[in-house]
């Protein structure tokens, strides 16, 4: 009798908490603003890519502000498409986001927005497109002809050994031409 009582409460107890746990809201989702000379991140509604992006178009609230937090995202921007598939989250804005000529600001705003969209519905990499073309040489030190990595955008500056030149005698020489976005934007 016991454990008829005894099974009959736990079977309760497990139906209970997947009912509390199919009515619990949905995680909240997150956007990435600069608050001092970091990436900080802060809740936001929704989880999809798209309101994530323009959650960041719209900036941080005014209390947000108040406490430090900033974004180099224009305002008017305009989000033309974003989608993920494999992996890598194809974002698309008018010129408006690539505005401007501070080098500082422009790897901020890229960083922001590809912090936000790593991990959400599976994105490891953002492919940048303005006016649905890709870009080159609008962001400093960063190649964005193809997927970038959140963990590219953190390398710290240094100098890369390049590959050694395969004729015998042949000498190891080192390159300038590695990442040194995250080192060109975090100390201003």
């Amino acid at each position: 009798m016991l454990r008829g009582v005894s099974a009959a409460l736990l079977v309760a107890g497990a139906v209970l908490a997947s009912a509390a746990a199919a009515a619990a809201p949905a995680p909240p989702g997150r956007v990435f603003f600069l608050r001092g000379q970091q990436l900080a991140q802060v809740p936001r509604a929704g989880t999809s890519p798209a309101v994530a992006v323009r959650h960041l178009i719209a900036g941080p609230t005014r209390h947000e502000r108040a406490v430090g937090f900033r974004s180099y995202v224009p305002p008017r921007s305009n989000l033309l498409g974003v989608r993920v598939a494999n992996g890598i989250a194809t974002i698309d804005f008018d010129s408006r986001f690539v505005s401007g000529n501070n080098p500082g600001s422009l790897l901020a705003r890229l960083s922001e927005v590809v912090r936000t969209l790593t991990g959400l519905q599976g994105t490891k990499a953002v492919q940048l497109l303005i006016n649905g073309k890709v870009t080159a040489g609008v962001f400093p030190g960063v190649p964005t002809e193809s997927p970038v990595t959140f963990a590219y955008l953190q390398t710290p500056n240094k100098g890369c050994r390049s590959r050694p030149s395969v004729s015998a005698g042949a000498s190891i020489h080192t390159s300038r031409r590695c990442n040194y976005a995250w080192s060109s934007w975090a100390t201003w």
